[in-house]
């Protein structure tokens, strides 16, 4: 990302398709100990995408962001007690959740960007 925005180059279109789905594996974690599911499928989207924003936003043409996402996001929930799923943990269930979190954000970044910025953001979940 750093790379990207020290080359003052404007994206207008920025796709998040990189995942995992380990299904009939154990547990894992990302090397900042974070569930894998999440961290690769949500937070590593999450971060880029966050980080590539000023590259993203200009008030003179519209920018998009694409989040490839499941339908099994809809067997998503968040325990917010054990959001690493360190209890009970299920592939299926992690994949789900990863996958809410990552149409959320995209919901939320558009909203975030409308509300407080001249530029223009669209953010899809496909």
């Amino acid at each position: 990302a750093a790379g990207v925005l020290a080359s003052k180059v404007h994206i207008d279109v920025l796709v998040g398709n990189a995942g995992i789905f380990a299904m009939s594996g154990p547990r894992m974690e990302t090397q900042d100990g974070f569930e894998a599911h999440f961290g690769s499928n949500y937070l590593a989207h999450f971060l880029l995408t966050l980080l590539l924003l000023p590259a993203l936003l200009r008030p003179d043409k519209e920018a998009r962001v694409v989040m490839v996402s499941s339908k099994l996001h809809v067997f998503g929930a968040f325990d917010w007690k054990d959001l690493q799923i360190k209890k009970g943990y299920s592939a299926l269930r992690a994949y789900a959740q990863s996958k809410l979190a990552q149409i959320l954000f995209c919901y939320e970044l558009q909203q975030q960007v409308a509300a407080g910025s001249a530029c223009r953001l669209r953010c899809f979940s496909v």
